[in-house]
C-alpha cells in the first residue's frame, strides 16, 4: 500500500494488485470496448491521449493482459524488442578481403611468373607466404568481429508483465506492444510504455536527455503544442519532446524510485531509444589514416613493380627467357614488404590486449592507430569527469538571531562509502576537507541533527555494502542516496534497522515529491517518553522556494526554534533575500541545494487519517540548506594534467548548470582556478549554438566548457574542431552522447553506464567508466604508433636495400649478356620472411618510451607519411643496399678476376659460377646481419646504438638471435646452399660482412648525430606551417623546442590556440 499524488496536489491511496490508479479510480474504469481485429500500427503521440484511448488502441485488458497467442502475431507483425545491431561481414568475404589485397596480388603474379618457368620451389613458397598472410589478418578480424558481436549481445533486462491473467517475468525483448508491465525501484524500463497509474514514481532518463535529476511521472493524459525544438513530428499539434512527456517512461532508462504500472506503446526500433540508434545508424568502416597509408603504399609498390618488371626486360633487350623472368621475380618479392601486414595485424592485438587489461575494451583495432593523433578530448561531465553520484559537501544552518550570519558546515568524504567527518566552517579553495580543523559531532547540533533525520526518513533510496564486488551499492534516485549516505555519516543507523526497534517512530504519511510543488514531506509518530505524549513530525525537504514558502520560522544551530522578533506569522522579505543569497553561494560553487524544514505536532492532535498536503506542509520550521556535488573522480585531476602535458586539449561538454560545469572545470584543471588563461572560455550553448561556422571559425579559442548543450551542440564543436585541423575524442555514457561519439574520430564510451546506442556508436568502451582510462588508452595508443614506425622502418629498409641491389645489379651480366641478380628469389623471401618479420615483431612489442605523453600528437595522416620517417628509410636503406652490392662485387672479382662475363646460367646452376654463388652468400650475409643491426637501430630512431638497453625486450633479442643462428646452416649445407638458395660455402668472405656491420654502425652513429636533428626540425616546422594554413590563426607565439637528452632528441611544442 502507497501512495499516489493527483493533481490538485492532494494523496491517495493506492495499490496496484487492486487495480486503483492514480486519481483512485479502479481499473473497470478503464474498460472500454476494445476494436475488434489485429492492432497493426503504434498510436501516435499516446502521451496525449487518456489512459483509456490508449487501452482501447492497443486492445489490452490491465487485469488479465494479453493471451500467448496474440503475443505471437503482434511479434510477428512488429518484431522483438530489440535494437538492431549493424550486419557482421560474412567470413568469406572478409577472407577475400585479406586474400586479394594489393600486395597478395603482387605475390600472385610473381607465383605465376615462377610456375611459368617450372621453379616450383619458388611458386610454393611464395604461395605459402600468400596463404600465411591471409591466414593471420583473417584470423585476428574474424576473431575482432566475434568480440564486437559479443559486445552487442548486451544480456537483455527482464520485465514483469501480465500474461492471461497472471504475473510473470520474461525477458524484455519478449516484450509487444499492448503487453500490460509492471515497474518498481531499480528496474529498467524494458519498452517505451505509457503509464496508467504511479506511486511517488520517478525515472533517470540522463541517458536520453542528459539531465542527472530523476524525472518524476504521472498517469494522466498530457497535451501539449508545436513549439518542441527537436524530431520530425515537432509540428504536429499536440506534441511535447521527450523531457516533457511526464506519462510515460522510455526504454533504458532505469526507475529511480516508487513503482507504476504501464502498457507498452513502442517496441525496439520504435522507442526513442531506437530511433535514436537509427539516426546514427552504426559507425561506418571507413578506413583510418594508417590503412590509407597503407593502401596507398601497395598501389605505389604495385605500380613501382610494374616499373621496375619493364626495366628488367628492357635492359635484357626484352627478353623473356628463363633468366629475365627469374630476375623479375627476385625484383618483384624484393619490392614487397611481406611481413608488413601479419606484423601490423599482430601489433594491433597485442595493443588490444594490453588496453583489455588496463580496462579499456577496443570495438575496432584502427581506433588505436587514431589515439596516437588525438588531440582533443571532448567529454562529458557527468559520469565520465565525475563518479555520477551525488555527495553532500555542504550544511548551511541558522543561527542565533535568525538575522545573525548562518553556520557553515562541510562534510567530509567522497562516493558511496558512508564514511566521513563534519567540520565547522566552508572548506577553503583548493584545500582537503577538514584541512586544519577539528571535527565536530553532529548529534551535539540540534538543528543538523534534525537534517540528518529527515535526510534518512524523508526518504526511499537504500544503501548496502556488495561482499562479492566488495564496494558499497545503492537503489534509488542519486539525490536520496546522497542524503541517505550524509545520514549514516552522521550516525544514523540504516532507516530499515531503525525501523525495527520498539522506540523507533512509526510511518504515518508519505506525500511524495511533486514535480510542481518542488518537494516531499513524510510524517512520522513518535513514541512518548515517559509521561509526555507521543508526537506527530512532518518532515520536509525540496527546493529552497517551494520549502520557504511553507516555512513561519528558523531553527538556529543550537536547535531552539527562532521567531522573528515582532512575532510576524510570516518570515520576512530581507530573510528571503538573505537566504537566497545562500542558494546562489553554494550554486556557484557547483552545487545542487536543497532546503530542510519539519513541523512537531504535540500529541498528534491532527488525526493519523490526515492524507492532505495542506493540512500538513504549514507553519513549517526552517531549518537551513544542503548543497550537494557530483565529485570529480579522483584520478580525473592527474588524467586532465597528463593530456596538457602531452599536448591534448580537454573539453567539457556537458547539459549542467553553467556554475556547476564551472566548478567542476576548475576543480579538474579544464579551466584555471583564477580563469586568467585566455583559453579559460566557458559558453552557454544558446550562444555557442548561435554562432555560424565562419565565426567559430575565426575564434582564436574555440570554449574550453560548454554548458546546457544539446547533442546537437556537440557535434558542432567536433566539427569545428575538425574544420582546424584537430582530431577529436568525445566519451560519454547517454545516448545523448552517441551522435558526437559517431561524429568523432576517436568514439570512447563507458562500459558500466553506457547505454547499447552509444556503445555501437563507440570505437573504444571503458569498462571502469574511468577517464583516467583514456590517458592511459592514449599513451598505449602512442606506444602502438611509435612502434608501427620502428617495424615499418626496419621492414621498409631492408625492401630499399634489395631493390638497390637488384636494380644497381643488373649491371652484372653474364656471357649471354642476360643480368645475375646478386640475391635469389628464396634469398630475398628468407630475408623478408625470417630475418626481418621476427624482429619487426619484437619491436611490434616494444614498451612505451619513457617520454611518450611528453611529446605532442602525431599530425593525423603523418604516422607513415613525413619526411623523418621516409629519410630514416631511404638513408638506411641506401646504406645497406651499398654495403651489400659492394661486398657482392668485392667476393666475385676477388675469387675469379674476369667476372661474371665468362660465366653461363649463374641465376640456378653452380657450375662455372662458384664465384657468382659466393657473391650471392656474402650479399645474402651481409644484408642479414645488417638488418639484424638495424633492427635495434629502430628500437630507439633517435638514441645511439652504443648507448641502448638490449636486455629489456626478450622477443627482439630472441629474433636477432634466431636470425644469426639459422644464417649458418643455409650458407654452410651445400645442398641446401646451391639447390635451394643458389648460394654457397663462404670462408674468408665472412671478414666482409663483419667490416660492413662496423661501417654502418658508424653511418648509423653519424646520421643520428648529424643529420637526423634537421629532418625533425624541418618536419615540425613544415606541420606547423600547415597547422597555421588550416586555422589561420596566429601561431607566432608556439613554443618549439628540440631537445637533446643522452644522445636522444625530443620534440615539443605547445600553444595556446586550440
Amino acid at each position: 500500500m502507497g501512495s499516489g499524488t493527483n493533481s490538485q496536489g492532494s494523496v491517495a491511496k493506492f495499490d496496484i494488485e487492486k487495480g486503483v490508479n492514480h486519481d483512485g479510480a479502479g481499473k473497470e474504469d478503464l474498460a472500454v470496448a476494445v476494436h475488434s481485429g489485429p492492432v497493426e500500427e503504434f498510436m501516435e503521440m499516446p502521451y496525449n491521449a487518456t489512459n483509456a484511448e490508449v487501452l482501447a488502441h492497443y486492445q489490452a485488458d490491465p487485469a488479465t493482459g494479453l493471451s500467448h497467442a496474440e503475443v505471437e502475431t503482434r511479434r510477428h507483425h512488429f518484431g522483438r524488442n530489440a535494437l538492431k545491431g549493424r550486419r557482421s561481414v560474412h567470413p568469406l568475404v572478409l577472407l577475400l578481403q585479406h586474400l586479394l589485397n594489393v600486395m597478395s596480388l603482387i605475390l600472385f603474379v610473381a607465383v605465376a611468373l615462377a610456375l611459368a618457368v617450372q621453379e616450383w620451389i619458388e611458386a610454393g613458397v611464395i604461395g605459402f607466404i600468400i596463404v600465411l598472410n591471409t591466414v593471420v589478418g583473417f584470423a585476428q578480424e574474424y576473431s575482432s568481429e566475434k568480440t564486437m558481436q559479443a559486445l552487442r549481445r548486451l544480456s537483455s533486462p527482464l520485465a514483469r508483465v501480465i500474461r492471461e491473467g497472471r504475473s510473470e517475468e520474461i525477458p524484455a525483448d519478449e516484450l509487444v506492444v499492448g503487453d500490460i508491465i509492471h515497474l518498481e525501484e531499480g528496474a529498467q524500463v524494458p519498452a517505451d510504455v505509457r503509464l496508467l497509474s504511479v506511486v511517488a514514481f520517478s525515472v533517470e532518463e540522463a541517458i536520453l536527455t542528459g539531465e542527472s535529476v530523476a524525472v518524476s511521472k504521472v498517469a494522466d493524459a498530457m497535451h501539449g503544442g508545436s513549439h518542441a525544438s527537436n524530431g520530425n513530428d515537432q509540428d504536429k499539434e499536440g506534441f511535447l519532446g521527450v523531457g516533457d512527456r511526464k506519462n510515460m517512461a522510455f526504454f533504458g532508462c532505469v526507475v529511480a524510485r516508487g513503482r507504476a504500472e504501464a502498457v507498452v506503446t513502442g517496441t525496439g526500433m520504435h522507442t526513442e531509444l531506437g530511433k535514436i540508434a537509427q539516426s546514427i545508424g552504426e559507425r561506418t568502416s571507413g578506413k583510418t589514416n594508417l590503412q590509407h597509408q597503407l593502401e596507398l603504399l601497395s598501389i605505389g609498390l604495385f605500380l613501382f613493380a610494374i616499373l621496375l618488371g619493364f626495366v628488367v626486360i628492357a635492359v635484357n633487350k626484352f627478353s623473356l627467357k628463363h633468366e629475365t623472368l627469374l630476375y623479375a621475380i627476385a625484383l618483384a618479392v624484393a619490392l614487397i614488404p611481406e611481413g608488413l601486414v601479419p606484423v601490423v595485424t599482430l601489433c594491433m592485438s597485442i595493443g588490444v590486449r594490453r588496453m583489455a587489461e588496463a580496462k579499456t575494451i577496443v570495438r575496432k583495432l584502427t581506433a588505436l592507430e587514431a589515439l596516437g593523433s588525438v588531440t582533443d578530448i571532448c567529454s562529458d561531465k557527468t559520469g565520465t569527469l565525475t563518479l555520477s553520484r551525488m555527495v553532500v559537501t555542504d550544511i548551511v544552518l541558522p543561527s542565533a538571531p535568525p538575522s545573525a550570519p548562518p553556520s557553515y558546515l562541510h562534510v567530509s568524504g567522497r562516493g558511496l562509502e558512508p564514511k566521513g567527518s563534519f567540520y565547522q566552517g566552508e572548506r577553503e579553495e583548493g584545500a582537503e576537507a577538514g584541512e586544519g580543523k577539528e571535527s565536530i559531532d553532529p548529534q551535539k547540533m540540534g538543528g543538523l541533527s534534525s537534517i540528518l533525520t529527515i535526510s534518512s526518513l524523508c526518504n526511499s533510496s537504500s544503501l548496502s555494502f556488495d561482499e562479492k564486488e566488495k564496494e558499497w551499492v545503492s537503489v534509488g534516485d542519486a539525490t536520496e542516496v546522497a542524503l541517505t549516505v550524509l545520514a549514516r555519516k552522521g550516525g544514523l543507523p540504516p532507516k530499515e534497522q531503525a525501523s525495527s526497534l520498539p522506540s523507533s517512530p512509526r510511518f504515518v504519511a508519505e506525500l511524495p515529491f511533486d514535480s510542481v510543488l518542488k518537494r516531499m514531506s513524510v510524517v512520522y509518530r513518535y513514541p512518548s517518553a515517559g509521561s509526555s505524549p507521543s508526537t506527530l513530525r512532518v518532515m520536509t525537504k525540496g527546493a529552497f522556494e517551494s520549502v520557504w514558502g511553507i516555512s513561519t520560522s528558523i531553527r538556529g544551530k543550537d536547535g531552539k526554534k527562532k521567531k522573528k522578533a515582532d512575532d510576524d506569522e510570516h518570515l520576512s522579505e530581507w530573510d528571503l533575500k538573505f537566504w537566497q543569497s545562500q542558494v546562489e553561494h553554494l550554486a556557484g560553487k557547483g552545487l545542487r541545494v536543497l532546503a530542510f524544514a519539519e513541523r512537531v505536532v504535540e500529541g498528534g492532535g491532527e488525526g493519523e487519517d490526515g492524507e492532505d498536503r495542506e493540512r500538513w506542509e504549514k507553519e513549517m520550521v526552517f531549518l537551513g540548506l544542503v548543497g550537494m556535488l557530483d565529485p570529480p573522480r579522483p584520478e580525473t585531476i592527474g588524467a586532465v594534467q597528463s593530456c596538457t602535458e602531452a599536448g591534448i586539449v580537454v573539453r567539457m561538454v556537458t547539459g549542467d548548470h553553467p556554475k556547476t560545469a564551472a566548478a567542476i572545470a576548475r576543480d579538474v584543471t579544464i579551466l584555471s582556478s583564477d580563469s586568467s588563461r585566455p583559453t579559460d572560455i566557458l559558453m552557454p550553448a544558446h550562444e555557442f549554438d548561435a554562432l555560424t561556422e565562419a565565426s567559430l571559425d575565426k575564434m582564436k579559442n574555440l570554449p574550453r566548457v560548454v554548458a546546457r548543450c544539446s547533442p546537437a551542440t556537440k557535434v558542432t564543436m567536433i566539427d569545428a574542431l575538425h574544420r582546424r585541423g584537430r582530431v577529436a575524442a568525445m566519451t560519454g555514457d547517454g545516448v545523448n552522447d552517441a551522435p558526437s561519439l559517431k561524429a568523432a574520430d576517436v568514439g570512447i564510451a563507458m562500459g558500466k553506464n553506457g547505454s547499447d546506442v552509444t556503445k555501437q556508436a563507440a570505437d573504444l568502451i571503458l569498462v571502469d567508466d574511468n577517464f583516467a582510462t583514456i590517458v592511459e588508452a592514449i599513451r598505449e595508443g602512442r606506444r602502438i604508433g611509435a612502434n608501427i614506425v620502428k617495424f615499418v622502418c626496419h621492414l621498409m629498409t631492408g625492401n630499399i636495400a634489395e631493390v638497390i641491389i637488384l636494380i644497381i645489379g643488373l649491371a652484372f651480366r653474364d656471357s649471354d649478356a642476360l643480368s645475375v641478380y646478386p640475391l635469389s628469389t628464396l634469398q630475398i623471401l628468407w630475408i623478408n620472411m625470417v630475418t626481418s618479420t621476427p624482429p619487426a615483431l619484437g619491436l611490434a612489442c616494444e614498451n612505451s618510451e619513457p617520454d611518450i605523453m611528453k611529446q605532442p600528437p602525431v599530425e593525423k595522416g603523418a604516422l607513415l607519411v613525413n619526411r623523418v620517417l621516409l629519410a630514416d628509410i631511404f638513408y638506411y636503406g641506401s646504406v645497406l643496399g651499398v654495403l651489400g652490392l659492394l661486398n657482392f662485387t668485392i667476393a666475385v672479382y676477388v675469387n675469379n678476376p674476369d667476372g661474371l662475363e665468362v660465366t653461363k646460367n649463374c641465376n640456378h646452376d653452380i657450375t662455372g659460377c662458384e664465384h657468382a654463388f659466393k657473391g650471392r652468400a656474402v650479399t645474402f650475409a651481409t644484408t642479414t646481419i645488417l638488418l639484424l643491426i638495424h633492427a635495434y637501430n629502430c628500437k630507439n630512431l633517435k638514441g645511439s646504438l652504443l648507448k641502448m638497453n638490449y636486455g629489456d625486450n626478450h622477443l627482439l633479442f630472441g629474433s636477432v638471435l634466431l636470425g644469426v643462428v639459422t644464417l649458418i646452416p643455409i650458407i654452410h649445407i651445400p645442398s641446401v646452399a646451391e639447390n635451394v638458395f643458389y648460394q654457397t660455402v663462404i670462408t674468408w668472405e665472412w671478414g666482409l660482412v663483419v667490416g660492413a656491420s662496423l661501417v654502418f654502425i658508424l653511418c648509423a652513429e653519424f646520421y643520428k648525430a648529424c643529420i637526423r636533428p634537421s629532418v625533425v626540425r624541418s618536419h615540425y616546422r613544415a606541420a606547423i606551417r600547415r597547422r597555421q594554413r588550416k586555422t589561420n590563426l596566429d601561431l607566432a607565439g608556439l613554443e618549439f623546442v628540440l631537445t637533446r637528452n643522452s644522445g636522444q632528441d625530443s620534440i615539443y611544442y605547445r600553444s595556446s590556440q586550440s
